[in-house]
């Protein structure tokens, strides 16, 4: 019986089902990993809230300030970026290309609503930090008793 051939090898259709077997466990065990479509959930986040606000991180090493747009709304904070592709001189070529570039749009649902005006954002060392507050009317408010 001849075999089907694949990258120079036989191919083994149960070492195929062991490989996507490990994938499923990979996902299903929490690890980050890119969809079966190839599609990177860019960028990472770590979101985290207080009594005063909600904190979310997102890594974006290399862009700038003026590379990224955030908009808000009630609980959503959306981040869009845009990094243009580096431009190669004359008779040079790629070797390996994996910084990203392009453009990547994030909405984030946040856990509970949040004040769109008292947003503060701060770019350092390639994580962007949103600390979005929550509305005073969301807040929690001490009640003051009184001896009687």
């Amino acid at each position: 019986m001849v075999g089907l051939m694949r990258s120079g090898r036989a191919w083994d259709p149960w070492k195929e089902l062991d490989l996507f077997r490990n994938e499923l466990n990979r996902a299903f065990a929490g690890e980050r990993w890119p969809s079966f479509t190839g599609k990177v959930d860019y960028p990472p986040v770590n979101v985290f809230s207080g009594e005063e606000s909600v904190v979310v991180e997102a890594v974006v090493p290399g862009f700038g300030p003026e590379d990224l747009d955030i908009t808000v709304k009630n609980n959503m904070v959306t981040i869009k970026g845009n990094r243009e592709d580096e431009e190669l001189s004359d008779g040079e070529s790629w070797r390996r290309h994996g910084r990203f570039s392009g453009h990547f749009a994030k909405t984030i649902e946040l856990p509970t609503d949040v004040d769109p005006r008292r947003v503060e954002a701060l770019l350092e060392k390639g994580i962007l930090t949103l600390t979005l507050h929550h509305p005073e009317e969301k807040k929690p408010h001490k009640v003051a008793i009184k001896a009687g």
